[in-house]
């Protein structure tokens, strides 16, 4: 099957409606916290930046006979989003506009103000959900800001607020299914090359102690034990026990010639897991060519989230999903190989 490649996946629109207190600056003698009620409108502009529209209000009660409040905020802010793919991405997020202050009480002591406003602040998407093809999603949003009203002049008024949003994507490109391209196919082996006619023995390596992990004749296994650090292509030290072995027979069977698969489970996006796995398997084979290995007997290809051998939805289904597989293409010289096969990758 060929692997799936993906365009547009950073260009959805969302609207993220939110709750939240807000702790007024002490110049304003109002009460020390109240309850702020915001939306937001925006679009993600590529992989990592946002633009939204932000507009908040809230109803402060005066204290000392100062009259109530009403504050609202409009603001027009930039997200730098980090680890977009990730369950957990955080976000900095900077803005501008204006707040309107509007007294409770007409005629009171306090008169209607617009002033203009800046924005600062951090906060975090805890991916919920996306959709199959990627086009829809569901997020939530806990961020702090720093809000200061008429700033650089008399009153400069810093509010602080805190609020969680529940963000609703939609309108993305779908994942495109255009076919990869494709390696080309492995050279046929010149008579020369040919071995014996007799069947060689069992593949095992050049010491003469049988592995724990053996090849395949024909097919492919999943190499049980080879792991990566979270989000990268980077291996873990318990891979390399798995990885010598495999290296092993492949030197004791120099014509076998065989094609090295990574999988990912389906969190994140097409194109993203696409780039991962090809990435994975590529540092899979980096491992045994420097183990050894003649380079003309490895292929890396990425599938991706492409034939999930378990269920997406559960923790251990995907843990399933995201593996490397070894798949034989060519078996010249017969190898009859027998054996467990205990490798598999998380």
């Amino acid at each position: 099957m060929p692997a799936i490649a993906c365009a547009g996946q950073w260009d959805h629109w969302y609207i993220t409606p939110q709750i939240g207190g807000i702790s007024p600056n002490y110049q304003r003698s109002l009460e020390k916290n109240d309850w702020l009620y915001g939306l937001a409108f925006g679009r993600e502009l590529n992989r990592y930046v946002n633009l939204e529209l932000n507009v908040d209000g809230t109803r402060l009660s005066g204290r000392r006979g100062a009259d109530s409040l009403k504050i609202y905020g409009t603001t027009l802010d930039a997200l730098a989003v980090f680890n977009r793919s990730g369950t957990i991405s955080p976000y900095l997020r900077v803005g501008a506009g204006f707040v309107h202050d509007i007294p409770d009480v007409p005629g009171g002591q306090v008169s209607n103000q617009t002033n203009f406003a800046t924005d600062a602040g951090v906060g975090l998407y805890w991916n919920l959900w996306r959709s199959a093809g990627g086009t829809r999603a569901f997020a939530l949003r806990p961020e702090i800001k720093a809000r200061w009203e008429n700033p650089g002049h008399s009153p400069d008024l810093r509010d602080y607020i805190a609020e969680l949003g529940f963000q609703y994507s939609f309108g993305g490109s779908p994942a495109s299914s255009t076919p990869a391209e494709s390696a080309p196919p492995p050279p046929a082996p010149t008579p020369a090359a040919l071995p014996a006619a007799t069947p060689a023995p069992e593949a095992l390596p050049p010491s003469g102690l049988r592995s724990t992990f053996t090849l395949p004749s024909r097919g492919s296994v999943t190499l049980k034990g080879v792991t990566f650090a979270f989000d990268s292509a980077r291996l873990t030290a318990s891979s390399r026990s798995v990885l010598q072995q495999v290296a092993a027979g492949l030197k004791h069977h120099p014509l076998l010639k065989v094609e090295i698969q990574g999988y990912t489970d389906s969190t994140g996006t097409v194109a993203y897991n696409l780039k991962l796995s090809q990435r994975r398997a590529e540092a899979v084979r980096q491992f045994v060519l420097a183990e050894g290995v003649a380079p003309g007997q490895l292929r890396t290809r990425g599938y991706g989230l492409a034939d999930p051998i378990a269920s997406n939805r559960t923790a251990a289904g995907r843990a399933l999903n995201r593996r490397v597989v070894m798949k034989v293409l060519s078996n010249p010289n017969a190898v009859k190989v027998k054996g467990q096969r205990t490798a598999k990758s998380r």
